[in-house]
């Protein structure tokens, strides 16, 4: 969406003409729900009703336009598909399952590529983690994961690799908790080098016996991989900048942006 404050803007904006419209309404949805440009509704009225609402809501801005999708059993919002499940008359419960486009390659990182293992299998973790949130019945979870293991192993990755991660894959909540700052080991990562954790693990003994620097590191840095230089930090060398000519750098190309000028009132 542009820069990085657009979408907080944007709803900043949506909500400051949203709020004050869904008040005025005698009839509202049951729920209503935004992020970014996707909203969720669960419409209980007619649909002549539901019809005249939106002709409404698309008169609050002349450049805001609201287009929609309705359903009575199923509607696909954000990468969740939403509807109504076997058991829905009785528990009165909607069902929800992991949506995919229909254009999806599913062109996912090569394990071949030369990024730190654990990025590898953080892409195939993530990938299953996102199923067992988003798909509410076992039959469908077990039945898209089987789908998504196939599409991993024809990009190359190892059954044994997708077959330990499905095992020890489990849909967690992470609690954020008062803790110290690790000390982070900062390392780039390449594939000819051994890992660095290695030999801080192995040496670690050192350390800890070391009366002053066991109190100075009491716990094992983490370790992290930064980026290394690829083709194009070599070919692309351009930066943006608002300084003014006279400081411009002549063996650092810079790109210029004049600030507009006030319209007087």
């Amino acid at each position: 969406m542009g820069t990085k404050m657009a979408p907080a803007y944007a709803n900043i904006f949506m909500h400051s003409i949203e709020e004050p419209f869904l008040k005025k309404q005698k009839l509202k949805p049951l729920i209503y729900k935004r992020y970014i440009d996707d909203i969720f509704i669960v419409w209980t009225h007619t649909e002549h009703q539901l019809k005249s609402f939106i002709e409404t809501l698309n008169k609050l801005h002349p450049t805001i336009n609201f287009t929609n999708e309705t359903s009575h059993t199923k509607v696909t919002f954000l990468d969740i598909n939403i509807y109504k499940g076997p058991n829905f008359n009785t528990t009165n419960k909607l069902s929800h399952s992991t949506f995919y486009k229909p254009t999806n390659n599913f062109t996912y990182l090569p394990p071949t590529s030369a990024h730190p293992p654990s990025t590898i299998k953080g892409i195939l973790k993530g990938e299953l983690v996102r199923i067992e949130r988003t798909t509410s019945s076992q039959t469908n979870r077990e039945r898209i994961t089987d789908t998504i293991i196939e599409k991993f192993q024809r990009r190359g990755y190892p059954k044994s690799l997708t077959a330990s991660t499905r095992a020890n894959t489990r849909p967690t909540i992470t609690k954020r908790t008062k803790q110290t700052r690790p000390i982070i080991f900062k390392t780039q990562y390449h594939t000819n080098k051994k890992h660095p954790r290695n030999a801080l693990i192995k040496h670690w003994n050192l350390i800890e016996s070391h009366p002053h620097l066991s109190t100075a590191f009491p716990n094992q840095p983490k370790t992290c991989f930064q980026t290394g230089k690829s083709l194009a930090n070599h070919l692309i060398r351009a930066s943006t900048s608002l300084r003014c000519p006279q400081h411009h750098q002549p063996d650092r190309p810079t790109l210029f942006v004049k600030p507009p000028t006030p319209r007087a009132r």
